[in-house]
């Protein structure tokens, strides 16, 4: 099967970058991934990846593109992985004081996905670094 994969990366000119929001601290990064997973658990995808609509640091019409994207995959998704049966916490790994990693599982009837976000800290606020989700469970046993 095709794997599905939704990779969001900062690779745009510095003035996109300052209309992302930043957040005021690491537990404010997990509180926005688990708000986007409670949506996504929840058979509502889109609206929990609209959560992070204010935080990415690329163009809005980039992100109405990626949304589009994933609308069209939902059916496919649905019809292959079935229903979503909610979310489970897997990790949270730090590097220093700079890069926080979440990971977290999302599981339906027949299939599980997993979910990854990762934030940035430059200075005294967190970013919304990238954000990614596929069905390669095996990969979390490299780890």
């Amino acid at each position: 099967m095709t794997r599905l994969l939704f990779v969001l990366l900062a690779i745009l000119p510095l003035p996109v970058f300052a209309d992302a929001k930043s957040l005021a601290s690491i537990e404010k990064t997990k509180e926005l991934a688990e708000a986007v997973m409670t949506d996504v658990g929840n058979n509502a995808m889109l609206k929990g990846l609209a959560l992070l609509k204010p935080y990415v640091m690329f163009s809005e019409s980039e992100f109405n593109a990626q949304m589009n994207n994933v609308s069209t995959q939902l059916p496919v998704m649905d019809q292959h992985y079935g229903k979503s049966l909610g979310y489970d916490f897997v990790s949270k790994e730090l590097i220093g004081d700079t890069l926080v990693k979440y990971i977290f599982l999302q599981k339906f009837e027949r299939h599980l996905m997993t979910w990854h976000f990762i934030f940035y800290k430059p200075k005294d606020k967190w970013l919304l670094n990238t954000f990614y989700f596929n069905d390669d469970s095996a990969a979390l046993f490299l780890r």
